[in-house]
């Protein structure tokens, strides 16, 4: 039994967990920072790139005023606003980077999970965090091929529109009405089993 919404967090880079914001249970709203990566080494590369763009700017101010004058070529103009969108083009990037070390919610939930502790060395697509959205639930089980094969066809679909679900939990005999939300059409290789996925309210 699972959210039907639900997602892995993880950073788009590896680096060392500086902080770790969450922990299981926690409600967040869309846009709070679950966990930051160590970032010196970005910040770095941003204010480079920064400075670099600055002198692109203001050379190619300075071209544009001697080309006005006939002083310089065009060609020679052109290439120094080349080396502007370059520069502004790696600035850009660096900016992206740095966000890059913030890791926020995508959406309002709750923290299923932290597998990784703070200070932790974490690898580019690491979970981080695991988090739902309250509301739906889907239960996800696996069917035996020799069941599918006796269930009735319509359509050359086993599960047919018909077919009532109902999932009971636990010695519970209280039946709660679901949805077929899928089913693979296959069976896994290991179990000869087809997964069936039902949403519940």
């Amino acid at each position: 039994v699972e959210a039907t919404t639900r997602s892995n967090l993880s950073f788009r880079m590896a680096g060392e967990l500086l902080e770790l914001n969450v922990s299981p249970g926690q409600r967040v709203t869309e846009g709070t920072l679950i966990a930051r990566i160590d970032d010196r080494n970005v910040r770095s590369e941003l204010d480079s790139a920064s400075s670099r763009l600055e002198l692109a700017r203001a050379t190619h101010e300075r071209m544009r005023y001697t080309l006005e004058r006939g002083a310089i070529s065009q060609a020679r103009f052109d290439e120094s606003e080349a080396e502007l969108r370059a520069a502004r083009a790696t600035f850009e990037q660096a900016e992206e980077q740095l966000e890059n070390t913030q890791l926020r919610a995508p959406y309002d939930g709750v923290i299923a999970q932290v597998p990784v502790d703070n200070r932790q060395i974490v690898q580019v697509q690491e979970t981080v965090a695991v988090i739902q959205q309250p509301g739906q639930l889907d239960v996800v089980f696996h069917l035996p091929e020799q069941i599918v094969q006796r269930l009735p066809r319509r359509d050359g679909s086993p599960f047919g529109d018909a077919m009532a679900f109902e999932v009971r939990f636990g010695n519970s005999d209280k039946p709660y009405l679901a949805q077929l939300a899928s089913y693979t059409t296959q069976t896994s290789a290991q179990s000869l089993a087809y997964e069936v996925t039902l949403t519940l309210p």
